[in-house]
């Protein structure tokens, strides 16, 4: 027996070797699927190495025919093996081509074995080797004339070795060195194999086949190169293991709120601080669209945001996040996506930080702003009506005592100086002072709840009456009529105070009417409430200006101002204070600018002690 028969003997047991060695390691790491595929290949080998060694006992041709196409079956096979171990290994995504090849050579493989019309082997042309290497080293190789189907098998070799070669540069070229260097190896050494037995073959040369000692160096060597990248791949999964340990450590203890998105746009992963911030559990956050928690104008906003994040901008966005039963939560939320060249989403994280109690404080230092600008303003207007209001009747009253000083200084008798009308303007400049000081008096006391009223029984009409009288005299200046229709009620309330009330809404409406118009008095009555109405048809107010209308020195007696007519709300503010301490309740609507106001009082039939008769 010659000692080179012992060759594929030897490399069966190697690969035999490789096949239990790779399979255990798949059996644990399921995730590095070239073990299996590289295993499968190995077998191969083991089965190419049992045709090879029954090729070496061969004793005629019609045995070796029959051991070279099982051999050729086997290479076929093998070449599938490698085709998708090398595509697991580079992580290549299985396309067309490769299946195309794939079962391009398993037909061809199964042809090889039956041979067909004598396509792979011809039995009539013999062609038998006989090789001596000298020192009782020879070999017989008991072969035939190839078919049309071998030259066939050959161009099919040369291209799945040009494909291999193709996806392997590819890989090398993405930048994974390292990993594609040994894979070129690899290739040389089946090249070199592939290079010898052809030449074999046809003549070229008078030496053994080496494709089975190349199949063992390529066992071997991918051996290595594979321990070495599983060693790698668990010393990473290690790595990854402890790196993914501390970042959910680090990612659960932070106080914002995280969020992970897939490539669908749907949260795949909430962290305990987004629940507690926006009042989900977690499996009402995950599998739903972020876009789910915002309102259209929060979501537009959100979306510009992820305009910009794809022209390579970064940002953060202050947007309302809408949490169970319609509440509302601030926050400021931090995007980061990634996208795919066609500009799909391909995965995003979104980091929320609650901005709540910010934005609270945003908004009551808004309001003291406001307030501060408010007071700011009454303090110009106060001065300004304090300038105004306290001069005007100081005027009549320093001219008078100055003339009557001079009359004096010069010893004529005041009589003949100061006639009745000069009394009577100092007389009603004092009560005007007194007046305005008084109405301060008066807020003061309401402000402080320290008003008095002193009730009795009244007629709702001996009050108007004596209200009338008052403001009769500047109703006629601007020949402003005032027609009164309201029913006679006996009511128990302080007189004084609501003649008052009276003449500070009387004398508002005529102050604030255009001349040659009407003020109406009429009244109301229901099963609980009879109320008394005062309509004008003066300047009026704006739905904004209502809201303000019982401020004093607001912006709506600011704008008032500008009709050149004094005004500070203060009246207004007493009125309703004095309205409000009886138990009744008062209000003013106007269906807007210049088209008049109404005011209008309503006292309660019976509450709080106050009683409404009709008059006997």
């Amino acid at each position: 027996m010659n000692i080179l028969t012992l060759a594929p003997a030897f490399m069966s047991g190697t690969a035999f070797l490789a096949i239990v060695y790779h399979l255990m390691i798949y059996s644990r790491l399921k995730q590095l699927r070239f073990n299996l595929t590289f295993a499968i290949l190995s077998y191969t080998v083991v089965v190419y190495d049992f045709f090879t060694a029954g090729a070496y006992f061969s004793s005629s041709i019609v045995e070796g025919m029959w051991w070279s196409r099982a051999q050729t079956m086997v290479i076929h096979f093998c070449g599938i093996a490698l085709l998708w171990f090398i595509t697991d290994y580079i992580h290549h995504r299985p396309r067309k081509l490769l299946y195309g090849f794939s079962v391009t050579l398993l037909v061809s493989g199964v042809l090889s074995a039956i041979n067909p019309f004598n396509i792979l082997q011809n039995p009539s042309v013999p062609n038998i080797k006989h090789f001596d290497f000298g020192n009782g080293l020879y070999i017989t190789y008991y072969e035939v004339e190839s078919g049309v189907l071998a030259s066939i098998q050959g161009l099919l070799i040369i291209l799945v070795f040009s494909y291999i070669m193709v996806i392997i540069y590819q890989y090398y070229q993405k930048g994974y060195n390292k990993q594609a260097k040994p894979l070129f190896v690899v290739m040389i050494f089946l090249f070199i194999g592939i290079f010898n037995d052809a030449a074999v073959v046809i003549g070229l040369i008078q030496n053994i086949y080496l494709i089975e000692y190349v199949y063992t160096s390529v066992i071997l060597y991918s051996t290595y190169v594979i321990s070495k990248k599983v060693v790698d791949s668990v010393v990473l999964e290690q790595a990854l293991r402890e790196s993914d340990a501390r970042y959910r450590h680090i990612v659960e203890g932070m106080s914002d709120g995280l969020a992970l998105l897939d490539n669908t746009g749907k949260i795949s992963y909430v962290n305990e601080s987004l629940c507690k911030m926006t009042e989900y559990q977690s499996q009402e956050l995950l599998g739903h669209r972020l876009s789910e928690f915002f309102d259209t104008e929060n979501l537009a906003r959100l979306e510009n945001e992820s305009g910009l994040l794809k022209k390579g901008k970064r940002g953060t966005t202050e947007i309302e996040w809408k949490g169970p039963a319609g509440s509302k939560i601030h926050v400021l939320i931090s995007t980061a996506f990634l996208f795919e060249k066609s500009g799909r989403l391909k995965e995003g994280i979104v980091v929320v930080t609650d901005i709540t109690e910010r934005k609270r404080a945003e908004e009551a230092l808004k309001k003291l702003y406001e307030e501060t600008l408010r007071i700011s303003e009454i303090k110009s207007a106060l001065i300004t009506f304090v300038s105004h209001e306290l001069q005007t009747p100081l005027v009549p009253i320093l001219g008078w005592s100055d003339l009557m000083q001079k009359a004096l200084n010069k010893g004529l008798d005041l009589n003949q100086v100061v006639e009745k009308e000069g009394v009577e303007s100092i007389i009603r400049s004092v009560n005007r002072l007194f007046c305005i000081i008084n109405n301060f008096l008066d807020l003061d006391r309401l402000q402080r709840g320290t008003f008095a009223l002193k009730k009795e029984q009244w007629l709702v009409t001996t009050l108007l009456t004596n209200a009338l009288k008052e403001v009769t005299e500047i109703a006629q200046k601007k020949n402003i009529t005032i027609k009164n229709t309201c029913e006679n009620v006996a009511i128990h309330v302080d007189g004084f105070r609501i003649e008052q009330v009276f003449i500070n809404i009387l004398s508002n409406a005529i102050k604030y009417s255009p001349a040659n118009t009407l003020v109406e008095i009429y009244s109301e009555r229901s099963e609980s409430t009879y109320s008394l109405l005062f309509r004008d048809q003066g300047y009026g107010f704006s739905p904004e200006e209502l809201r303000d209308v019982w401020q004093p020195f607001s912006p709506v007696f600011l704008r008032k101002n500008d009709t050149k007519i004094p005004s500070t709300g203060i009246g207004l503010r007493l009125t309703k204070g004095i309205i409000e301490e009886h138990g009744c309740r008062i209000e003013i609507s106007s269906p807007g600018l210049d088209q008049g106001s109404t005011v209008k009082i309503g006292f309660p039939l019976e509450e709080q002690g106050i009683l409404y008769e009709n008059p006997t």
